[in-house]
């Protein structure tokens, strides 16, 4: 089953699999853990359609004919380790990789319910598509505007897939590439835009408070919750729940309390 939102990039598409069952050289074997899938870009029209009547999305259950390997480390001297860093961190302990979208097949599954609808993981993830195909109408990536839409995307969403190299280069150089890290700078900012707006609404401090609370949590698991984005969110949690119980806030405590809850959740 498809566990995340699908990136489509000019090389193909990437997303991570929850795998259930394994085939190899007529062995059959039941399996758990996760797979980073890399479905290489068709190279002619009829694979080109193929890929395009897939629309692979998040909870999507597929059978598909891959290669597996273990994450590569190359061996220089004081160089990432990239295999520590996705089974530590991304909990992925193997890639796959194919040639194209021929060798997966969708299946067909009943979504899962909840009440009416769909399951809230994958309400989010819908809304956070129907954000990102909005940029992309007003800034279509073959317009002169497409850079402009590509870095919308990474700094409202932390979708970074679009960004072509020079882009990157360019705030790298400036010094800027921070802001294209969703972190306390702009979570901070949309905390205070939420509470100036529902000021002018004459809202109670209360009710102010639960309701940009509310929002910054849909905020962070929008935007896939990265560790950036929860660290800055509970922060301003603190200060909020602070707020309610009419008690001073300090930083420090702030900052302590989101580390704490950060490495209980996630060690390394």
């Amino acid at each position: 089953m498809i566990v995340t939102t699908p990136l489509h990039t000019a090389y193909g598409d990437q997303f991570d699999l929850q795998a259930r069952r394994l085939v190899s050289r007529g062995e059959v074997r039941s399996v758990t853990g996760k797979v980073r899938l890399h479905v290489s870009a068709p190279n002619d029209a009829e694979a080109a359609e193929a890929a395009g009547n897939l629309r692979l999305q998040y909870g999507d259950s597929i059978r598909a004919k891959v290669r597996l390997r273990r994450p590569h480390v190359y061996r220089n001297p004081g160089g990432f380790d990239y295999a520590r860093y996705m089974e530590s961190i991304e909990d992925l302990w193997s890639e796959g990789t194919t040639k194209s979208a021929a060798p997966v097949e969708k299946l067909t599954l009943t979504p899962r319910p909840l009440s009416r609808g769909y399951d809230p993981v994958t309400l989010l993830l819908a809304t956070r598509n129907r954000l990102l195909q909005s940029i992309d109408r007003l800034h279509p990536s073959w317009s002169a505007q497409g850079r402009a839409g590509a870095v919308l995307k990474a700094v409202l969403l932390e979708e970074r897939s679009s960004l072509d190299f020079d882009t990157l280069e360019g705030f790298r150089r400036s010094g800027l590439y921070h802001l294209l890290v969703i972190a306390g700078l702009h979570v901070g900012l949309l905390a205070m835009l939420a509470e100036l707006r529902l000021r002018m609404l004459r809202l109670g401090e209360f009710t102010r408070s639960v309701l940009v609370l509310t929002f910054l949590l849909r905020y962070a698991l929008l935007v896939e919750q990265r560790a950036p984005t929860l660290r800055a969110t509970l922060m301003i949690t603190t200060y909020l729940l602070a707020r309610f119980f009419y008690r001073r806030h300090a930083a420090l405590n702030a900052i302590g309390l989101a580390a704490l809850l950060l490495l209980l959740a996630r060690p390394p």
